[in-house]
């Protein structure tokens, strides 16, 4: 503090003179203190945030699993994917139908092991189809609930030809 010889005995602060050590040491911790308190606040809030999502995670998860599963375009997709994969398995049971044909007329023991190769193969195709339909079919919550009335709840999967033929719907 000076004394402005102005003011008489009043002390007044010296504009011009140079901080002491003190102030900027005084000045340091000040900044460094604050920027602490903006990255603990920071972290703070990312950590509510965080919390908020997993928080709510369930609601808003169900929501747009929802929206999603009755929207148009998962509709129509799911109700078509019934038809094709029972279209599907009706194709494999006429491919397995052309090589029990094949099979009886064939001339030689290669012929009948080739044949008889892919008969094991499309047989095997066709348990996995069923399979697959029978397993969309029990998804009740997504896809199943979109299985039209006329296709079968689920497919038995008794061998073929023995099983008989697969329908897909009355029409």
């Amino acid at each position: 503090m000076w004394r402005d010889p102005r003011r008489g005995n009043k002390s007044v602060s010296n504009p011009y003179r140079d901080p002491g050590m003190g102030d900027v040491i005084g000045w340091m911790f000040k900044g460094w203190g604050l920027l602490i308190l903006l990255i603990v606040l920071a972290g703070s809030i990312s950590i509510g945030l965080w919390a908020f999502g997993v928080g709510t995670a369930d609601i808003f998860g169900r929501g747009e699993a929802r929206k999603q599963i009755q929207s148009a375009e998962f509709r129509i997709s799911a109700y078509q994917t019934f038809f094709n994969q029972c279209a599907g398995i009706q194709g494999l049971e006429k491919s397995l139908d052309a090589s029990f044909e094949q099979l009886k007329t064939a001339e030689t023991t290669a012929d009948r092991a080739r044949i008889n190769q892919n008969i094991a193969g499309v047989q095997s195709a066709h348990g996995q189809a069923i399979a697959k339909y029978n397993g969309d079919a029990r998804k009740d919550y997504t896809i199943g609930q979109f299985r039209d009335n006329d296709l079968p709840f689920q497919i038995p999967d008794n061998g073929y030809p023995e099983g008989g033929k697969t329908s897909c719907g009355s029409r």
